[in-house]
């Protein structure tokens, strides 16, 4: 066999050339869906989200993207903004994503006290309504306020979520699990929160029949019974409708208090007969926050979750201490919003009685007079303060300074906390609350 050498390496010069196999475009293509297919047919019969062996994922379907197909519309992210200590406000460009962001003022408000990111949903509150939201650390799969008590999150106008870390800045990485009602399209009815009131819809007339605060139970020989918790308690209500109805109609209702907050009904309206009666409803709100109730058509009831979704990283803030409220009483019950925690909707109650237990008249005589204060503060956030309610005075060693003799943390059924004291003494005697926000334990 002859032989070539080059730089004294010996080579054949005598083998047969390598013939390569010719790949047509289209069979490349072919092979491609191909693959696609078994991955997809694997990934929807096989492969198991980690998320998914959390419960409180409920196995709800996902999108690594910033948007997912919810019933009759697309739901994105239109918007993700992060407050800086020193007012700034850090925005993620990208698709989808928009600079002009709302509650602008309110997060540049609470800056040094409080790490706020903002999730604004498309489209609009018209078309989506946000009923329920859940955050999660993506790294540890593990609801924000269980991993840090620090951590929580609200749902603003709909379609606006902000999350909190009070005290401490928030993971980069975020799990956002919601369930929403994808209307099919914006019209929206009014209903006065009064019995009485009636609103006309497509088909017929829907009357709010009654209306209670304290929400226990309901039966239709007795009517509405109180709670044994009035401070936790929901609202209650019956509704009667009628009209003509060919098909099966169905109607979302809710709570809008006078913050613009909604609070959603877990079931819908099946408006199905010429005459029907409905009841009990409940919300969880005070029935003096409720500004009116309104009806969508109903649009389902879906969950899903945008998986990792990246916010502005941390920046290595501080955070101050948050300021005391005070509160004029000046001897009256009184209830409102402390303003300056915005955008944490912290509401205040102070008013006679102990509020946090159902008492009959026989016992409230026999503990004399009490003084109950609460603070109903935003959903899923530990915010700890120290109340003290006081006569005209503040001096130490003044007999007139008043101070709670119990106190006590509860929740409500929505995950909101609800901070409460009781005092003994007459409600005449106090001449303001004070609020003393204290650091995390």
């Amino acid at each position: 066999m002859a032989r070539k050498r080059y730089f004294g390496i010996s080579t054949k010069t005598d083998r047969q050339p390598i013939e390569w196999r010719k790949f047509s475009i289209r069979f490349l293509l072919v092979l491609t869906a191909a693959v696609a297919l078994g991955l997809g047919y694997w990934r929807a019969n096989s492969y198991r989200h980690p998320a998914h062996e959390v419960a409180a994922y409920e196995n709800a379907p996902y999108t690594s993207s910033r948007r997912m197909t919810i019933g009759p519309n697309e739901i994105a992210i239109r918007s993700i903004a992060r407050n800086r200590y020193d007012g700034k406000i850090d925005l993620i460009q990208g698709p989808g994503l928009q600079a002009n962001i709302p509650y602008v003022g309110q997060l540049k408000k609470c800056a040094k006290w409080l790490d706020v990111v903002q999730l604004e949903i498309e489209p609009g509150p018209d078309r989506v309504s946000i009923i329920e939201a859940r955050i999660f650390d993506h790294e540890s799969r593990t609801l924000l306020t269980s991993a840090n008590v620090g951590y929580g999150w609200s749902v603003l106008d709909r379609n606006v979520i902000h999350i909190y870390g009070y005290g401490k800045e928030l993971p980069d990485k975020l799990d956002v699990w919601l369930r929403v009602q994808s209307h099919p399209d914006n019209r929206v009815y009014k209903l006065a929160a009064q019995p009485g009131a009636t609103v006309e819809i497509p088909g017929g007339v829907i009357e709010l029949k009654d209306l209670t605060e304290h929400f226990g139970g309901w039966s239709s020989a007795t009517g509405f019974t109180p709670s044994v918790n009035p401070a936790t308690s929901p609202i209650g209500l019956t509704l009667k409708w009628q009209g003509d109805w060919s098909e099966p109609t169905r109607y979302q209702m809710h709570a809008v208090a006078d913050d613009g907050r909604r609070v959603f009904e877990d079931t819908y309206l099946a408006l199905e007969n010429p005459h029907q009666f409905s009841g009990p409803l409940d919300f969880m709100l005070p029935l003096s926050s409720v500004d009116h109730f309104a009806l969508q058509p109903y649009g389902g009831r879906e969950p899903f979750f945008f998986d990792g979704v990246e916010i502005p990283p941390q920046a290595g803030r501080k955070f101050d201490l948050v300021a005391n409220a005070t509160i004029p009483v000046n001897g009256q019950a009184v209830s409102g919003i402390i303003d300056q925690y915005e955008p944490l909707c912290i509401r205040y109650l102070v008013d006679e009685g102990d509020l946090l237990h159902r008492q009959t008249p026989e016992e409230k005589q026999a503990q004399g007079d009490q003084i109950s204060v609460i603070l109903y503060s935003p959903g899923n956030l530990n915010f700890y303060t120290n109340m003290n309610l006081f006569g005209p005075s503040e001096e130490p060693g003044i007999p007139n300074q008043l101070r709670a003799n119990s106190n006590g943390i509860t929740y409500n059924a929505s995950g909101s906390r609800t901070a409460a004291k009781v005092f003994k003494l007459p409600l005449e005697q106090v001449d303001h609350l004070k609020i003393e926000p204290a650091p995390l334990p």
